[in-house]
C-alpha cells in the first residue's frame, strides 16, 4: 500500500481539548511586524509577554496589556 492511500480519520490531529491549550505566548523584536502581532495578541485574549532592545517600544506595547520583560 503506497503512503499515499493512508487517510487517517477526521479528527485524528485534533485530540487536544481546548482546556488543554494554553493562550501564552512571546514576541522578542517589537519592530515593523512584531509590534502589529503583538497588539493584535493581546487584543485576541492572549498573554503576550515581549522583549525588544528599544524599552520604549516594550513600553508601548506593555501598556496595551503584554508583560514586558
Amino acid at each position: 500500500m503506497s503512503a499515499s492511500r493512508i487517510i487517517a480519520p477526521i479528527g485524528a490531529a485534533c485530540t487536544m481539548k481546548d482546556e488543554a491549550i494554553t493562550k501564552k505566548v512571546g514576541v522578542i523584536g517589537l519592530g515593523v511586524l512584531g509590534r502589529p502581532v503583538a497588539e493584535r495578541l493581546v487584543a485576541q485574549g492572549f498573554e503576550v509577554a515581549v522583549y525588544d532592545v528599544r524599552q520604549d517600544a516594550v513600553a508601548a506595547v506593555a501598556a496595551a496589556g503584554a508583560i514586558a520583560c
